[in-house]
């Protein structure tokens, strides 16, 4: 039985050497993720740290509704959801009352197993087969980016950081970012005092602020099925919310 915190150790090792030549796909490969949904033929809606849009839905229509930062909510209503995997939550936001109708959702994930499945479960959303590290949406795009597990799958700073600058490039002047993850990312603020600047992970493209969300431990024991709630630890282990708007004062900067 083991641990899904052991996930973050497997997202920073090395693709292993097989007999064939080949190597095995890590956790940052859609190969990866393929073989898993393959594999896990019973999967339906599954939704990581047992976490679902009952226990976020608050902190996203604050987010998305109210000012973050002084920062107004953002004009242009699309968002975009990255890494959206078998969860509902593309289709928990999409049917928000209090979103409707102004807001567009628009899903990805770079498993083609994943988008079919969802394109046929969900055929009303839009659910794209991309990268969100090369995302092939033009500059400011999105009012808002919602993150949920991915950037636990990114093993190092520097590839965060990268991962993080290709999302404010989508993001609209005043967008926000909502990143759920099982990491304590370091932000801009959290190392304002320190001088290594490979200690944040998402760069100073972002304002955070974050919380933490309770959940249960997951364990796995079977590859053939996700991992699973350990009995008795519900509301016991935390999980950290960001909840981050642009830095204008950085992209003026960049501008000059």
């Amino acid at each position: 039985m083991r641990c899904l915190c052991s996930c973050l150790i497997l997202y920073l090792q090395r693709p292993v050497a097989l007999a064939s030549g080949d190597t095995y796909p890590t956790v940052d490969q859609p190969k990866f993720w393929d073989e898993v949904y393959e594999r896990q033929t019973d999967r339906d809606i599954y939704e990581w740290y047992g976490l679902g849009y009952e226990q976020l839905q608050s902190y996203f229509l604050d987010a998305l509704l109210q000012p973050t930062f002084s920062s107004p909510p953002p004009v242009t209503r699309r968002l975009l959801v990255v890494g959206s995997g078998d969860s509902a939550l593309s289709a928990q936001l999409a049917s928000e009352k209090a979103l409707k109708p102004e807001w567009e959702v628009i899903s990805i994930d770079f498993s083609s197993e994943v988008t079919d499945r969802m394109k046929i479960r969900f055929p009303e959303l839009a659910f794209l087969t991309m990268d969100a590290r090369a995302l092939s949406f033009e500059d400011a795009s999105f009012g808002a980016i919602v993150d949920k597990g991915l950037s636990d799958c990114i093993g190092s700073v520097t590839e965060r950081r990268k991962y993080f600058q290709e999302l404010r490039r989508v993001a609209v002047d005043g967008g926000r970012l909502l990143v759920l993850s099982q990491r304590h990312l370091q932000t801009e603020q959290d190392i304002l005092d320190q001088t290594d600047e490979d200690g944040s992970d998402l760069g100073p493209s972002w304002l955070c602020k974050r919380e933490e969300v309770y959940g249960a431990l997951f364990v796995e024991n079977d590859p053939t099925r996700p991992p699973f709630p350990q009995p008795g630890t519900d509301n016991t282990i935390p999980y950290f919310l960001l909840v981050c708007t642009t830095n204008e004062d950085t992209a003026e900067q960049s501008m000059t």
